[in-house]
C-alpha cells in the first residue's frame, strides 16, 4: 500500500471533546498491524523513533518530567517544551509550544490516543489533518515498511489540504482560512 492510500484509509478519528470544553481535540489511531504497548510507547517517547514520523523531535527521551528542546527539522532553531507527567508505557503529558498534549497507549497496544488542549481551537482541523499524515507514516513503520517522515510543507504533497478541509466540515468552530500562505 502506498503512503497516500495508507493516510486516507487509516483507522483514525478526530473529535472535539465537548464535555471538556471547545479547546480539546482528541485524536485516536489504531495500528493496522498488531503491536504492543511497549512498541507504541517507544514511538512517542524516544527521539530516534519520533524523528521517523512525528513533527516533534526532542533532544532527549520524553520519559522524565522537565523541560526539553525540540525541533521539527534537524538544524532548525529549537523551541522549549515541558514534560508534565509520565506514567511509563501508559501516558505522557507534555507541552508543545502553547498547546498541551496528553498521549495514552492502551494496555494491549491496540490504540494510541492524543488529546490536545489547544490555545487556538479554531485551527483544530489543521492539527487533525497533520496528525493523520504523521500517523499514516507511523502505521507504515509499524507494518515494517520503509517510509520517510512527512511533516511541514511535505504534508501538502500527501493530501493534507483535502484532509484539513474535511475536518473543517466535521469539527465545530473551525476556520477555513489558513494562518499561513
Amino acid at each position: 500500500m502506498d503512503i497516500n492510500e495508507r493516510i486516507q484509509t487509516l483507522d483514525y478519528a478526530a473529535s472535539m471533546d465537548a464535555p471538556r470544553g471547545p479547546e480539546f481535540l482528541t485524536l485516536r489511531y489504531r495500528p493496522s498491524t498488531p503491536t504492543s504497548q511497549d512498541v507504541l510507547w517507544q514511538f512517542i517517547t524516544q527521539p530516534e523513533r519520533l524523528a521517523q514520523w512525528s513533527p516533534i523531535v526532542p533532544e532527549r527521551p520524553l520519559t522524565e518530567v522537565g523541560s526539553y528542546t525540540a525541533h521539527e527539522h534537524e538544524g532548525d532553531a529549537g523551541f522549549t517544551c515541558d514534560v508534565i507527567r509520565v506514567a511509563p508505557a501508559q501516558e505522557l503529558v507534555h507541552r508543545w509550544g502553547e498547546d498541551r498534549l496528553t498521549w495514552a497507549v492502551s494496555p494491549e497496544g491496540h490504540t494510541l490516543s492524543c488529546t490536545m488542549e489547544l490555545m487556538q481551537p479554531e485551527y483544530a482541523s489543521m492539527y487533525a489533518a497533520g496528525w493523520q499524515v504523521c500517523f499514516g507514516v507511523l502505521d507504515a513503520l509499524l507494518a515494517g515498511q520503509e517510509q520517510e517522515r512527512i511533516v511541514g510543507d511535505d504534508a501538502m504533497k500527501h493530501g493534507w489540504r483535502d484532509l484539513q478541509k474535511k475536518y473543517v466540515g466535521e469539527l465545530p468552530g473551525q476556520s477555513s482560512e489558513l494562518p499561513f500562505g
